[in-house]
């Protein structure tokens, strides 16, 4: 995703790039930002934009935590119900492998949540 920025200043420029898959473009005016523009970009004119752009990333980051770990909990149950007959050596290998990516999941969840200011 491209998202361009007219006076942007450096903290917020900053910001933005340090984030994977987003590829920030400034320019000085709103003038030079519609000749840059392409479909499915993010134009930002002011600081007011800036702050709404925020507010979004914020509640799309909230609804992501709930939207994914319900179904990580639901999973990691599974997993443990499944445990609990004695499976086979391929089964409990399995049950392992699920169990990790479950943990790995939801230690990134957790970690995008931190980054994004909301609380898991």
């Amino acid at each position: 995703m491209r998202i361009l920025i007219a006076d942007a200043d450096s903290s917020t420029r900053d910001a933005l790039q340090g984030v994977p898959g987003i590829e920030v473009v400034v320019a000085a005016t709103a003038a030079e930002l519609a000749a840059l523009a392409q479909p499915g970009d993010l134009t930002l004119v002011g600081a007011a934009q800036l702050a709404t752009l925020e507010e979004l990333r914020a509640r799309v980051a909230k609804a992501a935590g709930h939207d994914l770990r319900s179904p990580l909990h639901a999973i990691s149950m599974g997993v443990s119900l499944l445990a609990n007959d004695p499976p086979t050596p391929a089964q409990t290998d399995v049950l392992r492998r699920i169990d990790n990516a479950i943990d790995r999941i939801s230690d990134n969840l957790d970690k995008l949540c931190e980054l994004s200011g909301v609380s898991g």
